[in-house]
């Protein structure tokens, strides 16, 4: 069973912090989060790289989709 991390990223449209909970060691996870401030959607986008064994964490806009 896969560990969930809880991670605080910045929203991309306030700059506000607000934690986010992700499968370190799933291969790719795309989902939709809103901001605990202002509330709009944050397309978050997980990568992890298993050869290199390293996470990569898009913040994005729904703008940027």
């Amino acid at each position: 069973m896969e560990s969930i991390q809880w991670l605080t990223l910045q929203c991309p449209y306030c700059g506000e912090p607000f934690n986010a909970a992700i499968e370190p060691l799933c291969d790719i996870q795309d989902f939709i989060e809103d901001c605990q401030v202002c509330c709009r959607p944050i397309h978050l986008v997980v990568d992890y790289d298993p050869i290199q064994q390293q996470t990569d964490i898009k913040v994005l806009t729904t703008d940027d989709c």
